[in-house]
């Protein structure tokens, strides 16, 4: 079997066992809800008092039992739930309701995902029923089915229907075994799951990604299929000594009581009149001390515990209190719309363009729309083409193809995933009217020679500067050298707004096109000044494509601290780079060299080309020391479906460049107000996981020559 790595950490959720009710009763339920003092069901009222203090530790909630539907406060809680924000799914098998019960119509407006249970997978035709009941409640609702597998047997006979019915039913398959501590406490994951994987080879899976906790595969219909684990988690190998901890989710049982590990009674705490903190800190520590299984031998528990609070270690974006305070103002006064250039949309436009000493800035509703308008205002159409790299973000080209222009694709680098700009040459033809530049992560494109070619070739540049807010290159900020630039202002990037973009150059006629093709009436009237343009303002010449009000303070607040985030972030950037100065295996990003000054969207070291191999190995230790990284989920543009667009010119051309970087880079956050010294906790789990995976290497190659030799001698004898 393949051996597939940890691709990402485990997210964690927030079980509610709201109810011990359940008429089912199905053999396999391991469900600490489940109790023989009588029904319980969970209080609304007082759950109230901890619930903002729970979303600190995760954002998902999952409703489970017995069964939610027979819970006597269903629609309260769901109520409560959404008003606080939370993405909430219910695990049901989906009973015959009584007549004044809630009504899966009411369910399904409140809720994110139904997973509907299996309770017997020999009864298929009811679980069809149920299924089609739940989409016609609702042709969006993500649907999951949880089939526990009982029988290795009965699920080859059955796998056909069942993934029939979730292809049809556009729903998610998850399988779930349920483990003999006995039978599994030295078994890896992937043997665990070697039946059933097998079971499931007539399907062509193909790998979507890994937790330590499940793996999810993507079939050639479409179809996502989960394999998850339910047993006491330290029963495989690589879990133990507290690690299973780490990973787990918070429940929280009809009458209140919390508890990490599922499997132990003797490791929950009352959590009423108490912080909730507290409350958490107590419930790891008994879960530690309560292990009927004895594994929990060498943890350290306070370490453990700061690391469970502290998850995750990297939290971005801050919502800055000046940002609340105007949107308050925003919302008090009913400023939720606005004409013309005014308010904090004028304030934001003026500070942005400002910033970079740029004559004009537009804010739009995203990066992707910024990238739209960059072409619409520089005229491209169906008749030209526009140059873009590999690696930058798929819907950077799809805005391109709204507008009709061709696209032809260039390599990247290697090492930084930029523009390669030896490929980009290769591709210009009398056609290409423009090329788009990413500066990736936050490192500048070479620029001089790029320049050079475009002035003799007559080809417009537009910068994407997403990720490069405040880097230079010759002590000029990128977005000033193309005739426009486009930021998006999404919530991961320096500058956010939540959703948003901006859009600078120094053309007047390139903004007055933005504007008009963005919105109309007063906002015309007020920035373009052209009769060509300006006679357009009661109906504008587009979409209305503008940022939200709310957006602007956002954005606003976050660009006025732009420089002092950047100064943190690379900081703490150094820390690690250092760590890795004297590595044989894997390079720091480019930092700062003769010509440019980056900064960090995301850090992103990468293998050398001799170790890519290890690439995944490397990231799934890190995973399980605690670390937040992953493997990028970045792929290159030619390895998606919209490579085959019609208006994508030369899709069958290979980019091995962009391959190769995609397969050597290992993303790390962009730590800014995180403590020092958990940045370098990191750099030092690095750096220690580096020397051992080289030291196994050596001795392993030693081991191989050795035996090459001996295998000689013997011939030679």
């Amino acid at each position: 079997m393949k051996r597939h790595y940890v691709t990402k950490k485990y997210e964690r959720k927030i079980r509610l066992l709201v109810t011990n009710k359940c008429s089912k009763n199905c053999k396999f339920c391991h469900n600490e809800g489940m109790s023989k003092d009588g029904v319980s069901h969970m209080s609304p009222d007082e759950l109230e008092k901890i619930v903002p203090a729970l979303k600190i530790y995760s954002n998902k909630i999952t409703l489970s039992g017995g069964e939610p539907l027979e819970y006597r406060y269903l629609p309260e809680l769901l109520l409560l739930l959404t008003k606080h924000g939370f993405d909430v799914s219910v695990n049901t098998y989906l009973p015959s309701l009584p007549h004044e019960a809630i009504s899966i119509d009411d369910i399904v407006k409140r809720v994110t995902s139904v997973h509907l249970s299996v309770p017997d997978i020999h009864e298929l035709a009811e679980v069809e029923s149920k299924i089609t009941k739940l989409r016609n409640s609702c042709r969006t609702l993500q649907i999951v089915l949880n089939v526990p597998i009982t029988s290795i047997e009965d699920l080859k006979d059955r796998i056909g229907r069942l993934y029939e019915m979730c292809r049809k039913a556009n729903a998610r398959m998850q399988l779930i075994q349920l483990f003999d501590i006995k039978n599994t406490r030295k078994t890896t994951w992937e043997q665990r799951w070697k039946d059933v994987i097998a079971t499931l080879g007539f399907l062509e899976l193909s790998f979507l990604e890994c937790t330590n906790r499940e793996i999810s595969y993507v079939t050639q219909d479409l179809v996502q299929i989960d394999l998850l684990d339910v047993p006491c988690r330290a029963s495989g190998i690589e879990f133990g000594d507290g690690k299973c901890l780490a990973e787990s989710d918070i429940t929280i049982d009809p009458n209140l009581r919390l508890s990490i590990c599922r499997w132990s009674e003797k490791a929950v705490v009352d959590t009423k009149d108490s912080n909730v903190e507290d409350i958490i800190r107590e419930t790891f520590r008994l879960s530690c001390s309560n292990c009927r299984h004895g594994t929990i031998r060498n943890y350290t528990y306070p370490d453990s515990i700061e690391s469970y609070m502290a998850l995750p270690h990297y939290k971005w974006p801050p919502l800055l209190d000046e940002s609340v305070e105007k949107c308050n103002i925003l919302l008090q006064n009913s400023e939720l719309s606005y004409y013309g250039k005014s308010g904090y949309i004028s304030q934001l436009e003026n500070e942005f363009a400002g910033y970079f000493g740029a004559p004009y800035a537009f804010a739009a509703s995203s990066g992707t729309v910024a990238v739209y308008l960059a072409c619409v205002a520089l005229g491209l159409t169906s008749e030209d083409e526009i140059i873009v790299p590999a690696y930058t973000f798929p819907t950077v080209v799809t805005a391109i193809i709204s507008t009709g222009a061709k696209i032809r694709v260039c390599d990247s680098e290697s090492n930084t995933g930029n523009l390669s700009i030896s490929s980009f040459k290769q591709h210009i033809n009398p056609k290409v009217k423009a090329v788009l530049v990413t500066h990736l992560w936050g490192d500048p494109v070479e620029l001089d020679e790029l320049l050079s070619i475009c002035k003799k070739n007559n080809i417009r540049i537009i910068e994407d500067c997403s990720h490069a807010y405040g880097a230079s290159y010759k002590n000029r900020l990128v977005g000033t050298f193309g005739d426009i630039a486009c930021f998006s202002t999404q919530a991961n990037k320096t500058v956010f707004s939540g959703e948003g973009g901006l859009l600078i150059t120094s053309s007047p006629e390139l903004y007055e096109r933005t504007v008009v093709f963005a919105s109309s009436n007063k906002r015309i009237l007020d920035s373009v000044y052209g009769n060509e343009y300006r006679r357009y303002w009661e109906s504008g010449l587009g979409l209305k494509l503008k940022m939200h009000p709310l957006g602007a303070p956002i954005a606003l607040e976050s660009l006025r601290s732009l420089n002092n985030t950047n100064v943190r972030r690379n900081m703490r950037a150094s820390i690690i780079n250092r760590a890795l100065t004297a590595s044989q295996i894997i390079n720091a990003p480019r930092h700062n060299e003769t010509d440019t000054e980056r900064v960090y969207y995301t850090y992103k070291p990468y293998l050398r080309q001799e170790w890519i191999h290890k690439r995944d190995e490397l990231v799934e230790r890190l995973i399980l020391q605690g670390l937040d990284v992953s493997a990028s989920s970045f792929i290159p543009l030619h390895k998606t479906p919209l490579m085959k667009h019609k208006q994508i010119l030369n899709n069958d051309d290979k980019f091995i460049d962009a391959d190769i970087y995609c397969n050597r880079i290992i993303s790390f956050p962009a730590f800014v107000n995180e403590p020092v010294e958990l940045v370098e906790l990191y750099a030092k789990k690095l750096s220690s996981t580096l020397s051992d995976i080289l030291e196994k290497e050596i001795c392993t190659n030693f081991t191989k020559l050795t035996h090459d030799r001996q295998l000689r001698t013997a011939e030679q004898i």
